[in-house]
């Protein structure tokens, strides 16, 4: 709702005490001139005359004057109330009720400075009174229809306005406050009855105009906002504010340039911060970061405690890359509003980028505990929670981002990627499964499913799976990459070099699929050519403890030892518990006769995996070369047991 500003003048003539001839004298009956007593409560003392006179010559020095009366205290209440001095109003109007309670104008005017405090409840209670002293007064009610409105009791707010709007039947106001308190509970079709009702009652005041554009604009009717804004401003051209809400009814239309106009008109006529943000968001969605960042700077530079341009301020940075920046903005917003989850979110997304996990997720438990509603709230923090080696934590927001929103396709493909990490494939192959429904043209989700099967050594399947995925793209890398990979699997090199051809077709540069190649190359014989395809998938960034396995292991059947020695380090460097590259090192140090060195990684590669007899035939053999007869003896009959139990 757009709050009415009618001053505190009340729209009866209630706003000054009666003269000498309409007073308590003049009445014809005495329970007439009771109410009238209470209503003004005339003094005719020396010190009220002497006001008068004042006032009439000299204005606010009659105010001076320490008051005597109630009539007096009352009229030096109105008067500190006018100038919006409400708390020391609300002391004079104390005063001017402390020998009569039912004072009227008193509870009426005091009741106006409780409300502009926003202390509605108070207000509340002082209408109250005053419609007890006289029920014909519309505008009380009118007066606690709105402090009940501004407490969000619009059920009650609406009997206010109706006997408002029965004891003065043109009470235009009236009509466009019960107007928003109907919108408010979700009965639009009045609301819209109310306000064009406002605006055949006052069709020359502007305000009814806009403030039915505002509900246009509330109900997302931006077409029909537009034309009343436009309206409106054609009654008052010189309205700042009502140029500025066209501009952004235009926005949601997206006829931007008109949008930009009226932001000109209302900048131009007064340059708040709002106007300058608002124009700047439209630059920005009209491709323009530039002129929208000076927009941002003006509305920081008109009000440098203004969030929301720190925040678009912060996204421009975002943008550009210049994530210092756009930190450093988000941390202004949130600095002047600390409630602003945006800010938060945003933060804790650039401090994840930057490796920052911790103040990432100390940022966003702020914007959860702000909004709980939020499904990429509970995304993100479970992504940050899957970082820090918390998957217990990230299935728990997965899942309530997708009690959020059941359709969160990539909360499922993240989740199911926790359940496959961790060997639970039925519930991965489920979330790939519901992620490819959702997701008909992503083939991820298919490829993921065919890594479930191929995890489960179901080959064939996976391929099936892989193929439907190049079906749905045929120009996805993934796809090709991963159905090579099972090609090799079942030993169908062949088409696994097809799909590997297309690849490199599709992208010369991807360095797995280097890898694959040289699996494929590694296990036709062409240990050679599958040294130098892995050397190339490393030149390509192919970082990982498999492909410097691998080519250690070529470097030995190639009799080149200390090269092996050196991949097989690094693939142990990568993978701390990589049992394979100890038990391989350990057999390059025995090929160059470092049987102590040998027996070390033996052993380490025992502690990993203590049932591998091959590894401890292995150390078997190196105890005997450094004549440890009795620990050979030992290897040897250990792994005799486990060949016979395999």
């Amino acid at each position: 709702m757009t709050p009415l500003v009618l001053g505190f003048v009340s729209v009866f003539v209630f706003s000054a005490p009666l003269d000498e001839a309409t007073g308590p004298a003049a009445c014809l009956g005495k329970e007439h001139c009771s109410e009238a007593e209470n209503r003004v409560w005339l003094a005719d003392s020396p010190s009220s005359r002497e006001i008068d006179r004042l006032e009439r010559e000299r204005g606010d020095e009659a105010f001076q004057i320490e008051p005597k009366t109630p009539y007096e205290f009352a009229r030096r209440g109105k008067y500190r109330l006018d100038r919006e001095h409400y708390e020391r109003a609300i002391e004079d109007f104390n005063k001017a009720l402390e020998d009569n309670e039912r004072y009227f104008y008193a509870l009426y005017h005091r009741g106006l400075a409780q409300y502009s405090l926003g202390d509605y409840q108070k207000a509340i209670a002082d209408f109250t009174l005053a419609a007890a002293v006289d029920p014909h007064d519309a505008d009380v009610y009118f007066r606690r229809g709105e402090a009940r409105f501004f407490s969000s009791d619009y059920s009650k707010a609406i009997p206010d306005y109706n006997e408002a709007i029965r004891l003065y039947p043109k009470f235009a106001a009236a009509y466009d406050s019960r107007g928003w308190a109907h919108h408010e509970l979700g009965n639009d079709t009045q609301a819209m009855i109310d306000l064009k009702k406002a605006s055949e009652i006052e069709p020359e005041v502007s305000y009814y105009r806009e403030s039915f554009a505002d509900l246009m604009f509330a109900m997302e009717r931006f077409d029909e906002a537009v034309k009343s804004y436009e309206q409106a401003i054609d009654m008052e051209p010189e309205n700042h504010s009502c140029l500025a809400k066209l501009g952004d009814a235009y926005g949601e239309i997206e006829e931007y340039r008109l949008a930009i106009t009226a932001y000109d008109r209302a900048i131009g006529l007064k340059p708040v911060a709002s106007y300058h943000n608002n124009r700047g968001v439209t630059y920005d969605r009209t491709g323009l970061p530039e002129l929208a960042a000076m927009d941002y700077d003006a509305a920081i530079r008109i009000d440098p405690e203004y969030a929301n341009a720190y925040f678009n301020r912060g996204l421009l940075y975002k943008d550009a890359g210049d994530i210092e920046r756009a930190i450093e903005h988000f941390g202004r917003t949130v600095q002047h509003d600390e409630n602003y989850e945006e800010a938060y979110f945003f933060r804790a997304e650039l401090l994840d980028e930057r490796g920052n996990a911790d103040a990432a997720l100390a940022d966003i438990n702020k914007a959860i505990a702000l909004n709980k509603e939020h499904s990429r709230y509970f995304f993100r923090r479970a992504f940050i929670h899957a970082e820090l080696g918390d998957d217990e934590s990230a299935l728990d927001d997965y899942d309530t981002a997708l009690r959020l929103d059941p359709a969160l396709s990539s909360a499922m493909f993240n989740r199911g990627y926790i359940h496959y990490r961790a060997g639970r494939y039925a519930l991965a192959f489920a979330d790939f499964a519901k992620g490819a429904i959702l997701q008909p043209e992503d083939p991820d989700y298919l490829v993921a499913q065919g890594n479930v099967l191929s995890a489960q050594a179901r080959y064939d399947k996976a391929i099936e799976y892989y193929t439907s995925a190049i079906a749905v793209r045929d120009d996805y890398v993934e796809s090709y990459l991963e159905r090579a990979s099972a090609y090799h699997d079942t030993g169908d090199y062949d088409r696994a070099r097809t799909d590997i051809d297309k690849v490199l077709e599709l992208d010369p540069e991807v360095a797995s699929a280097y890898y694959i190649l040289g699996l494929v190359q590694f296990d036709s014989q062409n240990v050679p050519e599958a040294l130098e395809t892995f050397s190339k998938a490393i030149s390509l960034g192919e970082n990982t403890a498999h492909v410097y396995f691998m080519r250690g292991w070529s470097h030995r059947i190639e009799k080149s030892n200390q090269n092996a020695i050196s991949d097989l380090t690094q693939a142990i460097a990568l993978a701390p518990d990589y049992q394979l590259a100890y038990t391989y090192r350990g057999n390059a140090y025995f090929d160059i006769r470092q049987f102590a060195l040998a027996i070390e990684d033996y052993n380490r590669a025992l502690e990993l995996e203590p049932d591998d007899y091959q590894t401890l035939l292995n150390r078997a053999a190196a105890y005997e070369k450094i004549g440890d007869a009795e620990k050979a003896q030992t290897d040897y009959t250990r792994a005799g047991k486990l060949l016979l139990e395999d």
